[in-house]
């Protein structure tokens, strides 16, 4: 199964990174909505669903392109899946008619409660807390011969990992900072790369992905080798645009 990262960065966008979007093309859906979703545009005509972590401005400004997806072939509406307050904060304050008086067609669903699962597109999906700043949710995504778990954004969980989080083919997780600056990852509510490397070793997965970078580092690869220093399994830092094989095909 392939996956694509349509953005990678974190908190606002740059040159070089978008901020975070994965797609999932063969089953027509993305985790997170931030700036790279504009690139949704490559699955081609028909319906999408999105999933969102949290309500930062990062993982649902790409919902302002939805008017232009729709004119190159998503089909309206989008189907949204998001914590009832992360709906709540999208409808009253994104698409406040102040701020954007033409809200797109989207079509809202409330995630059911953490630990259980539910079915989108084909896809089994569970969530499970997150240590973010006003909350944020990780999932545990899988078709059944493959399984991903998404972690962004989170300061690193050091204490028993949730069930969800552990075993997976691939860890997607926030890397904002290199372990040197662990404690100014830890303020703003995300990890550094030594804390990523102590949680990819306990959640025992086969390969990670470090996202959602600073957007001061211009050396994303270099917390990609830190983490690789302190994890034996495969360790990389995607680009925007970037394909993944995951679970063997």
């Amino acid at each position: 199964m392939q996956l694509t990262f349509f953005g990678t960065g974190g908190s606002y966008p740059t040159a070089e990174r978008q901020t975070m979007c994965v797609a999932l093309p063969a089953h027509r859906v993305v985790l997170d909505a931030g700036t790279g979703l504009y690139r949704a545009a490559a699955l081609g005509p028909g319906p999408m669903t999105a999933i969102l972590s949290h309500s930062h401005l990062d993982h649902i400004a790409g919902l302002t392109q939805l008017h232009d997806l729709f004119e190159q072939g998503i089909e309206p509406p989008l189907e949204l899946w998001a914590d009832s307050a992360v709906i709540e904060t999208i409808r009253e304050r994104l698409f406040h008619p102040a701020v954007f008086p033409c809200p797109p067609a989207i079509s809202y669903r409330a995630l059911p409660p953490i630990g259980t699962p539910f079915s989108v597109r084909g896809l089994k999906i569970v969530r499970f807390p997150l240590d973010h700043p006003g909350g944020a949710s990780g999932f545990r995504v899988s078709d059944g011969t493959w399984s991903m778990a998404y972690c962004c954004d989170t300061t690193a969980i050091t204490a028993e990992l949730p069930p969800d989080m552990t075993g997976a083919d691939l860890l997607i997780h926030d890397c904002y900072l290199p372990g040197e600056t662990r404690d100014e990852a830890r303020r703003h509510g995300h990890s550094s790369a030594a804390d990523v490397a102590a949680v990819a070793s306990a959640a025992k997965a086969a390969a990670v992905a470090i996202v959602h970078a600073s957007p001061r580092i211009a050396d994303v690869q270099a917390l990609a080798d830190e983490v690789a220093a302190g994890f034996s399994g495969n360790v990389f830092a995607p680009q925007d645009g970037d394909p993944f094989e995951i679970g063997g095909g």
